[in-house]
């Protein structure tokens, strides 16, 4: 294993950018950012992920697959494997949401159940690690990348006008490509046009202050 990835909707991908980081759910509201209603919220604390950053060992998420057929486009950053290391680094077997979901902070744990090879899963979903609080893209972030050309254009105009700096740039992965799944392209390109003229209206209406106060619109 030497990558992590983690998935948002793109219209998530400049305020990821501008700020520089992921932040949990609990982080987000401790900073007095923005949070995008999610009826998971109050679960994910009861759980013990409220205040963690998800990140799985594959890119290949059964959830990204079911939003991407419902075309809202979506990105995948690609982060090194250093965060498993981290003291307050936990580990689930599996997606959090899968019956059968079992947890870990221990490094016997995730070597028994986590650091294992596709086809050796204990459910059907890719293994999850859970980084405390916040995962800063410097130095960790490899790649950030969209799925069509056409997302990756209107990500780079917005990050040109407003001079945002990154660390990373937006790659695009192409169609049926790695790191997105392969078998919802059709479904995707079906039914994104009015998720995707929604997003772009919405990265030209930004600014940095609005940036300031977090994600501003429902994926």
């Amino acid at each position: 294993m030497t990558d992590l990835w983690h998935f948002a909707p793109l219209s998530h991908a400049p305020s990821i950018l501008f700020h520089r980081a992921v932040y949990s759910i609990e982080e987000l509201e401790r900073r007095g950012l923005r949070v995008i209603d999610r009826a998971s919220r109050e679960d994910d604390i009861r759980r013990g992920v409220g205040n963690v950053v998800k990140v799985s060992t594959q890119p290949y998420w059964h959830m990204l697959s079911r939003l991407m057929r419902d075309g809202i486009p979506h990105i995948l950053v690609r982060f090194s494997a250093d965060p498993v290391l981290w003291a307050d680094t936990t580990f689930g077997d599996r997606n959090v949401w899968e019956n059968g979901w079992n947890h870990g902070d221990s490094y016997e744990f995730a070597e028994q159940r986590v650091f294992v090879r596709k086809g050796q899963y204990a459910g059907t979903s890719p293994p999850e690690i859970y980084v405390e609080r916040e995962l800063p893209l410097t130095p960790h972030a490899k790649s950030l990348y969209t799925y069509l050309r056409d997302e990756t254009e209107p990500l780079e105009r917005l990050m040109a006008r407003l001079g945002i700096g990154t660390p990373i740039r937006p790659v695009t992965a192409g169609p049926k490509a790695r790191p997105f799944p392969d078998h919802c392209h059709d479904d995707y390109t079906s039914n994104r046009a009015e998720h995707l003229e929604k997003v772009r209206r919405y990265f030209d209406s930004l600014t940095l202050q609005s940036l300031q106060r977090g994600v501003e619109i429902e994926p």
